[in-house]
């Protein structure tokens, strides 16, 4: 055969294999079910790709639809429709020798009661060791149901850990037994959904989900922005001279308002699941069960004060931090007049880490309670920045900057009240009780300028630190108004509350010669907020 004729041949051969490979990568899926089910959903496993479809009646009068899914590549579909039992099916793709599609066929049947017995004999070992501890926590069928259903997630999530280890290393998995399992616990929570429960109106007939506000063990992230008015300590500055007394000529507000943004993250202890060997986070819940929770929030505050003795009324001065090395306390100015302004920021940084219970207080879980018992800690630093300046003189001025940290660190617990009076709606109410060490710490400077002072007065700096710990409480009130969004796992939500703390630094400033040098002080506050969060559960 001549050469150019050989490989036109060639060329021939690998563009007919490679049309026949791509018309085999894929095959059609003809899902049956009764006429008027209605859409039809199926999901690949492995990619977690979605497409929807319709049973339509094949003919009139006819006891069975159709819904036509066509070129599904090969893999491990969840297909399910309301009123059915959700199946799950293996397409299988291979080359073949002549172009063309192969429909594969999969009937949905209606729920109905089951095999409790087969179904759990059908299931792999570890499976069905966790399944059936899952139903023996669950006192009622809709509670079983409800429960099978989180089990079917987490074996939905071990077989796409399946398939993709699979990719890695063919055969190291049996992919077979793990879908066998999971068609087996559809049946079983079939049978479940069949058996009589009283009828409440958020129940509607033939939806397979049993109906809930969410898994009380579902995975979620949310976001969360909102304002607080924190009570503060009032700094004083400056000292004013009336009526025979020696006070501070500007204390601080005793309260500041800020912005506060923050994260939270959830996920169930019972998520770190099956392994091929040994189910460990069954053993880890064999008694309780608990979800991770985890916070951390960011709050910016800010307040400013000013005040001003005129010329001519009463007498003021500047008191020094310490006195200077000619033993002066301060600068005497009589009625020259005296200005003086405060700036006070508060930043704080929060940070939980916990466990999280569910306590059911009623067979259809709309009234519940959620313990929680965790760690916190908390950075909470304001630095308050005042300046007096006389009203005569220019060159006679005091500034004052004074940093107050502290740091708490301790356990917490508390509750939750959930109730839930709508398909769309829950409350919460509740707190937790904190026990707080506290490392608080003072950094104060103050900056003196006197013009027509000697040496030691001209240019004078006073620098004190101070420090100090103790053990303290904080006691948190909340309450939250949530609502689940038309996406069905968004939830947007609105809450209020009041924390009390038993001891919240602050700083003690001499008024007056006589008081002693500044120091670290504490008093109880109560602060207030609120604002707005949105949740995505996944």
């Amino acid at each position: 055969m001549a050469p150019i004729a050989f490989a036109r041949v060639a060329i021939l051969a690998l563009l007919a294999l490679a049309f026949t490979a791509g018309s085999a990568a894929a095959r059609n899926l003809s899902v049956w079910a009764k006429p008027g089910t209605g859409e039809v959903k199926i999901t690949n496993i492995r990619t977690g790709e979605t497409r929807t479809g319709r049973i339509l009646e094949i003919e009139r009068g006819h006891d069975r639809g159709e819904a036509v899914f066509r070129r599904v590549p090969g893999g491990i579909y969840k297909v399910e429709a309301p009123g059915t039992r959700t199946q799950y099916v293996t397409v299988v793709v291979t080359v073949v020798d002549e172009p063309g599609l192969i429909t594969e066929y999969i009937t949905l049947d209606e729920i109905a009661p089951g095999d409790p017995d087969r179904a759990l004999e059908e299931m792999e070992p570890n499976i069905r060791e966790s399944v059936q501890r899952a139903l023996d926590r669950a006192p009622t069928p809709a509670d079983k149901e409800k429960a099978l259903q989180e089990r079917a997630r987490k074996v939905e999530e071990h077989l796409k850990r399946a398939l993709v280890a699979n990719e890695e290393t063919p055969g190291l998995v049996n992919i077979a037994v793990i879908v066998q399992s999971l068609n087996a616990i559809q049946r079983l929570r079939a049978h479940y959904l069949a058996q009589p429960r009283p009828a409440t109106p958020d129940f509607r007939q033939g939806d397979i989900r049993q109906w809930s506000w969410e898994d009380p063990f579902a995975s979620y992230a949310g976001l969360l922005a909102g304002a607080e008015r924190l009570e503060l300590s009032q700094v004083g500055i400056g000292t004013v001279v009336s009526g025979g007394e020696e006070r501070a000529l500007l204390r601080s507000d005793d309260h500041a308002t800020g912005a506060s943004v923050g994260a939270q993250i959830s996920y169930p202890l019972d998520g770190f699941d099956w392994k091929d060997d040994y189910d460990w986070s069954a053993q880890l819940v064999a008694s309780w069960r608990a979800r991770l929770v985890a916070s951390y929030s960011y709050l910016d505050a800010s307040g400013t004060d000013k005040a001003e003795v005129p010329v001519g009324t009463f007498d003021t001065a500047i008191t020094y931090h310490r006195p200077a090395p000619n033993s002066s306390t301060g600068l005497f100015l009589g009625g020259t007049g005296l200005s003086a302004s405060q700036k006070v920021d508060v930043d704080a940084h929060r940070v939980t880490v916990g466990l999280a219970g569910h306590i059911p207080l009623s067979s259809d879980q709309r009234f519940s309670f959620v313990p929680f018992v965790g760690l916190k800690y908390e950075h909470f630093k304001q630095t308050y920045e005042g300046t007096l300046q006389s009203l005569t003189f220019n060159d006679i001025r005091s500034t004052t900057v004074q940093k107050i940290t502290q740091t708490l660190l301790g356990p917490s617990l508390g509750g939750y009240l959930f109730w839930v009076p709508g398909d769309s709606t829950r409350l919460t109410i509740g707190g937790k009780l904190d026990l707080f060490h506290s490392w608080d710490d003072l950094e104060s400077r103050q900056h003196n300028i006197c013009g027509g002072c000697g040496p030691d007065e001209d240019d004078y700096e006073v620098e004190i630190d101070d420090d100090d710990s103790y053990w303290t409480y904080r006691l948190d009130l909340r309450a939250e108004l949530e609502h689940k969004l038309a996406y069905e796992h968004l939830y947007l939500g609105l809450y209020a509350g009041v924390r009390v703390l038993g001891d919240r630094a602050g700083v003690r400033n001499p008024e007056n010669p006589a008081q002693p040098a500044p120091h670290l002080t504490s008093a109880s506050a109560s602060d207030l907020y609120g604002g707005v969060n949105i949740r995505l559960r996944f």
